[in-house]
């Protein structure tokens, strides 16, 4: 989305008020060529100041920035390889279950861990291209048995976690 509408209303506000510097504020903004651009700026009302007469805003390009942070972010939070939540964000989800399991007693939820047997043998006879294509799709799958807002993880290389949140008994998880 294009913060024009944002930037003009900013702006406005400094024009308003004669003395006010704005901080640091970031923008997204649509480049010419149709690239999508994170800037940062300072905004300083300069419109009583005789050699100035006017609002002077500094920006710089933070988008690469911006790009390295939310990977960043991403990396330490999901499997590089299925795109499922790590073991850092699994743990996260389960503190947020027992929470809400301390708060409602009656409340349930249940974790079904899934180990591939002789997965080192497909790594083994077909190369671990075959082995990494196999586990993006077991991932898939794993995914596609889920409920909205439920949880399938990669805890290692062949080791999967789901979290069902919330189940109504134990027939739930021996369904899925």
């Amino acid at each position: 989305p294009d913060d024009k509408q944002w930037v003009a209303q900013s702006i406005e506000g400094i024009r308003e008020y004669p003395n006010a510097r704005r901080g640091l504020e970031e923008y997204r903004v649509r480049h010419k060529n149709g690239r999508e651009c994170v800037l940062e700026a300072v905004a300083t009302n300069l419109l009583e100041e005789p050699s100035v007469g006017g609002i002077v805003v500094n920006c710089h390009d933070i988008t690469e920035r911006k790009l390295a942070a939310e990977q960043l972010s991403r990396h330490a939070l999901y499997d590089d390889l299925t795109n499922l939540p790590n073991r850092a964000l699994l743990m996260d989800r389960l503190t947020q279950a027992l929470t809400r399991r301390q708060r409602e007693p009656n409340y349930l939820f249940a974790v079904l861990l899934v180990d591939l047997d002789r997965f080192k043998f497909v790594n083994e006879s077909n190369g671990h291209a075959a082995g990494d294509r196999l586990l993006v799709e077991i991932a898939k799958r794993l995914e596609g048995c889920l409920r909205p807002g439920e949880t399938a993880a990669r805890l290692g290389s062949d080791e999967f976690a789901l979290v069902l949140d919330p189940v109504h008994d134990v027939g739930d998880a021996v369904g899925l």
